[in-house]
């Protein structure tokens, strides 16, 4: 009995382990089987660069800082069934740049301060073309690149005059220095002198008078951390001029560094003429004889000879004696003088009149006026038929001693 028992155990053990290696798919049909494969893994060859991709563009682009431009990048294969995809392999060199893939756009602003030193800067866009076929993974993936030379040109502003002070309401006087000062900003100056702006004087738009040729550039102070440059200036005019006042003008520009000029600025001012000294012709002590009708003559004038005088007037005058001065005459001088009958006993030696008078420019009021004051010397002389004049009494009681 034991023994069919261990008979009847082998049988199932070799049956089941005959169930164990059979293929399941042994009766399943063909589709079925194919169906139940594993793909096999498709590798995407590694680029290769062709001649085949034609990438058409500009060899060279100019950009302004600042401004958007743009300029199309169009690429191509010359195969059947692919597809080409157009990449810019250095974007971060362009911030804020966009290329659109549809249209083969490429489009730049380049930001101020871009350039910093210089007026340009030369860049590289390198463009990279890969053409994938649209359906064999497998297939050959071909790719070409082009290199675009991208100028990008400073921004450079016009330099602004901002403020011109100090140009006195009245006119500049002939003959004299008036100071003033020019505000200059310029945002493409540098912090060295040889990177300032520098300030051009100009002809008038129109006036009687340039002054131009009078006008010196002192000295320049800057203000880098503004860009302002504060420029010091004189005007120092030459005698005789006008006659009176006149127009006069002269005109500005600043130029930058780079030869950017500003718009013009012009000054309106005016020119008064301004007086020499006054001086006479009775410069030495004169001697004058008693007992006569003694008549002297002189002038009193304006080295310029522009000048007009009024206001004369006269003291200390000897008895009997006039002094009258014709100051309507002539421009720039007037004729004087010393009338005098002198008593025959008129006490001789030396004495003095004083004459005050004041140049003018009549109907120029705006002309500074000079006043002068004269001391004339004479000496009273013995004239024919001198009497002495007489002496005062003498008291003889003064000489006597008191008892």
């Amino acid at each position: 009995m034991k023994k069919m028992n261990w008979l009847l155990s082998s049988v199932v053990l070799l049956s089941l382990g005959c169930g164990l290696n059979q293929d399941p798919l042994d009766s399943k049909s063909d589709v079925v089987k194919d169906a139940q494969q594993p793909q096999a893994k498709v590798e995407t060859p590694a680029p290769e660069k062709s001649d085949a991709i034609r990438i058409n563009s500009v060899p060279k682009y100019t950009f302004s800082e600042g401004r958007e431009s743009k300029f199309s990048i169009m690429s191509s294969v010359l195969a059947a069934d692919y597809d080409v995809v157009t990449q810019i392999a250095n974007e971060i060199d362009f911030p804020g740049a966009k290329f659109d893939q549809a249209t083969g756009e490429f489009s730049w602003a380049p930001p101020k301060g871009l350039v910093y030193d210089g007026l340009s800067k030369t860049l590289e866009l390198q463009i990279r073309v890969f053409a994938k076929h649209q359906t064999d993974a497998g297939a050959k993936v071909f790719t070409n690149q082009k290199t675009i030379e991208i100028v990008v040109e400073r921004s450079m502003g016009k330099p602004v005059i901002s403020t011109v002070a100090g140009i006195p309401a009245e006119g500049f006087v002939e003959g004299t220095s008036g100071s003033f000062t020019v505000l200059v900003h310029d945002e493409d100056a540098g912090p060295s002198s040889d990177t300032f702006p520098r300030l051009e004087i100009l002809q008038p738009d129109y006036a009687t008078i340039s002054l131009t040729p009078y006008v010196k550039i002192n000295k320049v102070i800057p203000d880098f951390q503004k860009r302002d440059f504060l420029f010091e200036l004189s005007v120092e005019s030459s005698s005789g001029l006008v006659d009176g006042y006149a127009s006069a003008g002269f005109g500005f520009r600043a130029v930058s560094r780079y030869n950017k000029i500003s718009s013009p600025y012009n000054v309106s001012t005016k020119v008064l003429a301004k007086f020499g000294n006054v001086k006479t012709s009775w410069t030495d002590e004169i001697k004058v004889p008693t007992g006569l009708n003694y008549d002297y003559s002189f002038i009193v004038f304006e080295s310029t000879s522009r000048a007009e005088f009024e206001e004369v007037a006269s003291e200390d005058l000897p008895n009997g004696a006039v002094l009258e001065c014709d100051h309507y005459n002539a421009k720039g001088y007037m004729t004087c003088s010393l009338k005098w009958k002198v008593d025959k006993r008129e006490n001789l030696g030396p004495s003095a009149i004083t004459l005050k008078v004041k140049a003018v420019k009549r109907y120029y009021s705006e002309v500074t006026p000079v006043e002068q004051t004269f001391t004339l010397k004479y000496k009273v002389v013995k004239g024919p038929g001198y009497v002495a004049p007489p002496k005062p009494p003498v008291n003889e009681d003064e000489g006597e001693e008191e008892p």
